[in-house]
């Protein structure tokens, strides 16, 4: 499912990702030190950057959580594996990464 939203920056210092159909604020990003003057997503929507009047600007990677997700499953297959196959090079190389 796709959400069609809006970033949009204030005097608050935080980031404000609105949900356009629903017109409900998705969620609300703080950690800039002075107002948000300029918003904008990244080409793949999973980055957002904001710009502050102190001349600070902030990447916010939204792509992180899925990345994260997908390395649980390799660990939990890479875990299995070694149950039975202790010395299977690929597996240990998931675990120390």
């Amino acid at each position: 499912m796709s959400i069609e939203a809006r970033v949009a920056g204030g005097s608050d210092h935080t980031v404000k990702i609105v949900d356009l159909e629903a017109g409900e604020e998705i969620r609300s990003l703080s950690g800039h030190d002075g107002a948000v003057w300029s918003v904008a997503f990244g080409p793949d929507r999973h980055l957002i950057a904001s710009a502050t009047e102190d001349k600070t600007v902030r990447l916010w990677d939204f792509s992180r959580p899925g990345r994260y997700r997908e390395y649980e499953r390799k660990v939990a297959q890479a875990e299995k594996t070694l149950r039975s196959t202790p010395d299977d090079a690929g597996a240990i190389g998931v675990l120390g990464d």
